[in-house]
């Protein structure tokens, strides 16, 4: 087809020696002490309970060195292909497909020890790893996510020249990280992986906005008018969870009741409600 092009990219990137902050003082015991884990559904007592380590702290001392870690090595594969079909035959379409792969392995240095377990794995939506704000690469923008598909197109109607376009995106959900805040002997409580980094995931998140428009010549002016349903599939997508496993309070706010209920995975963020925006544009 000679309006139509097919390419493909592979990205293969590997960062090492990141920069990493330690505590010289090490002020921590040598050995893992036990506690607890009240397992995925946040309740002691029951069948998925568990046990996991700590270190605890020993001394106060809290200096801070920036240096470099030596072994962590941090690494993106991916591979894009991307089909183009140009303007012809009253329709155009731009898809997209990319597969791949966003670890962080190796993690050595970190300011408590605390930070090191369970802190290998895939990219996660926090800023941080662990404890550490050290992985420049972290964040929601760089979250691991193996499958994404986007479509976008555009077609006239021979029905008085109407414009139909739209948008199809498809995206694996994030990982996410089992975690618990330990309370320690000195200095406060710190977050501990319960599982290694990113061995969670949340939902696939898929949406379809649609738009439909047409456009007015009046003498030298020309009138443009478009209504867009965002969301068409009124789809209530959950792109956002809590990581902490015991249970927490909730309150329901329409009657203040209370309730203790599960946290991890709990949502934070669901994609908005269908929405329909009808626009208008005159132009002289």
């Amino acid at each position: 087809m000679p309006s139509v092009k097919l390419s493909a990219v592979y990205t293969y990137r590997r960062e090492k020696n990141t920069q990493a902050s330690m505590n010289p003082d090490n002020p921590y015991a040598n050995v893992l002490s036990s506690a607890v884990d009240p397992g995925p559904d946040g309740f002691v007592g029951t069948g998925d309970d568990s046990t996991y380590g700590f270190y605890q702290r020993l001394s106060a001392a809290n200096r801070t060195v920036i240096t470099n870690d030596p072994r962590v090595l941090q690494s993106y594969k991916g591979l894009e292909i991307t089909v183009t079909k140009r303007f012809s035959d009253r329709w155009q379409m731009l898809a997209g497909y990319t597969a791949s792969k966003n670890r962080i392995e190796n993690i050595s240095v970190d300011v408590s020890p605390n930070f090191l377990i369970n802190a290998d794995g895939n990219i996660t939506a926090d800023a941080q790893v662990t404890g550490s704000s050290r992985c420049s690469g972290c964040g929601a923008s760089n979250a691991d996510r193996p499958n994404q598909l986007k479509l976008t197109g555009m077609y006239i109607l021979p029905f008085h020249e109407v414009i139909v376009s739209g948008n199809f995106r498809s995206q694996q959900g994030p990982p996410v990280t089992r975690q618990i805040s330990r309370a320690l002997a000195i200095g406060g409580s710190q977050t501990i992986n319960l599982e290694p980094l990113g061995a969670s995931r949340i939902g696939t998140l898929t949406t379809i906005d649609l738009r439909v428009g047409k456009l007015f010549r009046i003498n030298n002016r020309s009138l443009e008018a478009s209504v867009d349903f965002d969301n068409l599939a009124n789809a209530d997508t959950v792109w956002g969870v809590r990581t902490l496993t015991p249970a927490t309070t909730f309150t329901d706010p329409t009657t203040g009741t209370r309730a203790t209920l599960q946290q991890f995975l709990s949502p934070t963020q669901i994609l908005p409600p269908r929405t329909v925006v009808l626009r208008a544009a005159l132009k002289f």
